[in-house]
């Protein structure tokens, strides 16, 4: 395939940051190079789609105002950013949308603090990988597969497991107060996928290395792949008894709704208490402890930013789902006497929020 020009440029342009995030990935003395990795794919993808759209509908990727003329960044025309490129090409799988939506997401969460993200890599490494793998089908789909990079992309060399003493500190680190809130973007994320979604190599690429000690042929390839969509039903499930023998942790994932409460529930078993306690209430201390965005207050944010562990965003029905762990510290709150009804309206008038760690 012929591409010249300005989609030329641009696709090149793409290519070189893709390489670039990768050369930075595998440099494992280089500390916050998950954020680097991060910003540099984000700009693959977005050149990438600009020059789709230069190549098939030309200089029409640019924002106008409502005159038609284009709207100017520092003088320079503003081009649809990634999630918009996304929405108008409209060919996407939802894997790959969500893969990308995560990153783009995660990106405005890390890319202006000072947190050394360096023990996010082990968690986030499926989906780093999708994200790579993903962009490359992306280029090879629409401009060919002269322009596959896979030939530039050299494994990173992993030890064969972690110290105790590295992982126990990486743990410690993603339960940290500092990184408490990206850890729990990242967990409420992945929650509020589908299983169809979740389970795709498409959103997160899933790796289990297993070394041959049989005998194998001398031309054999060090690092083989398998299809997972090309295996029969029987070494599907040969792969997921060596996978078994492998784990030493079971993660469970939370399923949609189950045990959740609605607002009108949660005031429900709290007046059987406390009978001057109403829905009202129940809003303003969502706010006050940041339990979940207000739609009066902030209505700005995103609806999945909430605290996980009393309140989880329904995006089917788009409605807010509870915890009974929400229902307990609300009973105890008032049991306790540790604000009264007074002073929570007080608090929400004056739009001030408070630290529930100090609370439960």
């Amino acid at each position: 395939m012929i591409i010249k020009g300005k989609a030329k440029e641009l696709l090149e342009d793409s290519i070189n940051n893709a390489l670039l995030a990768v050369e930075i990935y595998n440099k494992p003395r280089l500390e916050n190079r998950i954020k680097s990795y991060i910003v540099h794919m984000n700009i693959a993808w977005t050149k990438a789609f600009h020059a789709y759209f230069h190549k098939t509908i030309g200089q029409k990727y640019f924002y106008k105002d409502s005159s038609g003329k284009y709207l100017r960044i520092d003088g320079e025309k503003k081009t649809w950013e990634l999630k918009t490129c996304m929405d108008k090409y409209k060919k996407l799988n939802k894997s790959v949308y969500a893969n990308n939506m995560f990153f783009i997401k995660l990106r405005n969460k890390i890319e202006h603090s000072y947190l050394n993200c360096t023990d996010l890599e082990i968690k986030i490494f499926g989906e780093c990988q999708s994200l790579l793998y993903n962009y490359e089908n992306f280029i090879i789909e629409n401009f060919g597969k002269e322009y596959a990079v896979n030939v530039s992309l050299p494994f990173s060399l992993q030890f064969s497991e972690l110290r105790n003493e590295k992982s126990y500190r990486s743990s410690k680190m993603l339960l940290s107060k500092e990184m408490s809130k990206i850890n729990d973007f990242i967990d409420k994320f992945r929650d509020n996928l589908s299983n169809d979604i979740y389970a795709t190599q498409e959103y997160s690429i899933k790796l289990v290395q297993i070394p041959i000690v049989s005998n194998t042929n001398k031309s054999d390839l060090a690092i083989q792949f398998l299809n997972w969509d090309k295996l029969s039903d029987e070494e599907k499930q040969e792969v997921e008894r060596l996978t078994a023998l492998i784990k030493t942790k079971t993660v469970i994932k939370s399923i949609s709704n189950a045990d959740k409460m609605l607002p009108g529930t949660i005031n429900i078993k709290v007046r059987e208490k406390y009978p001057k306690f109403n829905m009202n209430l129940h809003s303003y201390l969502t706010y006050i402890f940041s339990i979940k965005p207000s739609k009066k207050l902030e209505s700005n944010k995103d609806p999945f930013d909430t605290n996980t562990k009393y309140c989880y965003y329904d995006q089917t029905h788009k409605d807010y789902q509870y915890t009974n762990e929400w229902l307990e510290f609300i009973l105890k709150l008032f049991e306790e006497e540790r604000l009264s009804i007074e002073e929570i309206k007080k608090l929400y008038k004056n739009k001030e929020k408070l630290e529930i760690q100090e609370y439960e």
